[in-house]
């Protein structure tokens, strides 16, 4: 009797709920679920603090001259104006920076978007835990509070001797420790501050103060939030800066999950999605490339990253130079840096003494020329490949019946390797062309 095969089961596969815990997993650790669920989780607990919660009543004394002052009715930042402040101005810069000034992907946009809401939300929620708990009285609590006629000035009183009937107002000045306002401003405004300076580079050599005096001007406002808590009695030193010092912090950390230092050379750019190939790094700090020229698995990394001394070379102007090497040595990593396909973690690259990460990509890219192994060739005629004054650049040309009319087919499949080639070299040079890349190591003379 034949033996019976039976196919293998993959882990936890029992009757196809494998497949959708497997599929759960791959979508839990290949997208923004769990920061959206954290998101969640930390607006519901501040609301539910914020409309539930009374605070600790701390015991005071009605001749407490640091909690006697006046009541302001009227604030210099109400709270739905330190929410234009502080929400949708910076989040209104976030979408127009993205959208017109850096024409920024959409990965880019909600990387912003996600890090501003996600500060906002923690730093209140952290705020409202830490005033619930700690109970201090504002310095206009007394005021507030309205105590009964006949209430002892040298004994300690709670509470229960307050005549105010408004619940909120009443309730709300034992909120004292530390500033919501402070917090809520400068976690937003300090997001945005993070985010300019990033954009900017201006922790990058030679930037100039304009930037710098920019990416500063949202810390100057939301320190003007805060110095209004003062203004209004509604706090004191003490509240204003530890609750400044809060926001910051968790601005900073906000924005640290989602983008690189800004000392980083791709301190513009988020972190890629999670689960994307393109978060593991090679430990000495170049980005991994998939490329048949690197060879050596996927965790071997180029050489050049993992050598001692690094690459350095000098090309002068007019000069020409060949990169040779053993498969996986770096060669083609090496033009893709000079192309601009990948980012560099350390060193540097100058064009004319100047970094190429200080140049504008456009402008960078219209002084290349590139002439890859496998020309991309499209159905069609010869003279359809390159402008009609490159004549003279390719040498076969007269050996087609129909010279420049004749049809090469799909992909160039009438064509032999070595006249493919050729035309990639007729059609790359360019009048405003100063550099040329042959990313190859099989081109024919």
């Amino acid at each position: 009797m034949a033996p019976r095969y039976d196919p293998p089961r993959r882990n936890g596969d029992k009757d196809g709920a494998g497949g959708l815990i497997g599929a759960i997993s791959r979508f839990w650790t290949h997208s923004y679920a769990p920061d959206y669920l954290g998101f969640a989780g930390l607006l519901t607990a501040y609301l539910l603090i914020n409309f539930l919660v009374e605070p600790f009543h701390r015991l005071f004394f009605i001749n407490d001259l640091r909690i006697s002052f006046p009541h302001a009715e009227v604030e210099r930042v109400p709270v739905w104006l330190n929410f234009v402040y502080a929400l949708f101005v910076p989040l209104g810069v976030l979408l127009f920076w993205n959208a017109v000034v850096a024409r920024a992907s959409f990965h880019k946009q909600h990387s912003a978007v996600l890090g501003l809401a996600i500060s906002l939300v923690l730093a209140s929620f952290l705020t409202d835990i830490v005033k619930n708990t700690v109970g201090r009285p504002r310095p206009d609590l007394v005021a507030r509070c309205k105590p009964a006629a006949g209430t002892a000035p040298d004994a300690l009183v709670g509470i229960d001797v307050c005549t105010e009937t408004a619940h909120h107002t009443l309730h709300d000045g034992w909120r004292s420790f530390p500033s919501g306002h402070s917090s809520f401003s400068f976690a937003g405004l300090g997001y945005l501050a993070f985010f300019l300076a990033g954009q900017l580079r201006v922790f990058r050599d030679r930037r100039d103060l304009g930037r710098a005096l920019l990416c500063l001007a949202p810390l100057l406002g939301a320190a003007l939030i805060a110095i209004s808590r003062c203004q209004d009695y509604r706090h004191d030193v003490y509240d204003v800066c530890v609750g400044s010092a809060l926001g910051f912090f968790v601005a900073w950390f906000a924005y640290r999950r989602y983008w690189p230092s800004l000392s980083s050379r791709d301190c513009d750019e988020p972190y890629p999605t999670p689960g994307s190939d393109l978060n593991e790094r090679d430990r000495e700090g170049w980005r991994r490339v998939r490329d048949e020229e690197e060879g050596g698995g996927a965790a071997a990394g180029p050489i050049l990253g993992r050598s001692a001394g690094g690459l350095s070379v000098a090309i002068e102007k007019g000069q020409f130079a060949a990169l040779d090497g053993p498969s996986g040595c770096g060669k083609t990593s090496t033009i893709s840096f000079l192309e601009k396909f990948y980012g560099i973690q350390r060193g540097q690259i100058l064009a004319n003494g100047t970094d190429i990460t200080d140049v504008d990509l456009y402008e960078y890219r219209k002084h290349l020329s590139l002439m890859a192994h496998g020309p991309t060739l499209f159905q069609g005629t010869l003279r359809q490949e390159h402008p009609p004054r490159r004549e003279t650049r390719v040498y076969f040309i007269a050996s087609p019946p129909d010279s420049y009319n004749a049809q090469i087919g799909s992909k160039g499949i009438s064509l032999s390797g070595g006249q493919k080639r050729r035309i990639a070299v007729a059609r790359a040079p360019d009048p405003e062309a100063r550099t040329s890349f042959c990313r190859t190591g099989h081109w024919q003379s």
